[in-house]
């Protein structure tokens, strides 16, 4: 997640907490696992406002297009907020790749020894 400041148009704004509202409604962090409601909430705040962001600029209805859609756009958001809290806790981080415009994360040592960890536990 970007710790800039955007600003979006109030119509992007509108759809982006209504949506938000039905998040939050639906008990959604809890039902996919995100432990920290609020990294959650910056991620789909983030995603959801690019998401309508980039359909505004287009021209497009503020809405979701297909069912599929959603379940991409939860998909991304669920990534994002897990990301961020394994970046919070140390054990990832991250930089930007300038040539595809992405963050790109990679495992800290702190997160290497807990993988490894983890895999033992499992054999």
């Amino acid at each position: 997640m970007s710790q800039e400041t955007k600003i979006y148009p109030q119509e992007v704004i509108d759809v982006t907490s209504e949506v938000i509202s039905a998040v939050i409604d639906a008990e959604f962090f809890a039902d996919n696992g995100i432990e920290n409601h609020k990294i959650g909430l910056e991620s789909a705040r983030s995603v959801l406002s690019e998401l309508f962001l980039k359909k505004f600029i287009a021209g497009e209805t503020l809405a979701f297009a297909s069912e599929d859609e959603v379940f991409a756009t939860i998909d991304v958001i669920v990534a994002d907020a897990m990301l961020e809290s394994l970046t919070l806790k140390g054990y990832v981080d991250w930089y930007y790749d300038d040539e595809r415009n992405e963050k790109m994360f990679f495992p800290t040592e702190k997160g290497k020894a807990e993988f490894e960890k983890q895999k033992k536990l499992k054999e």
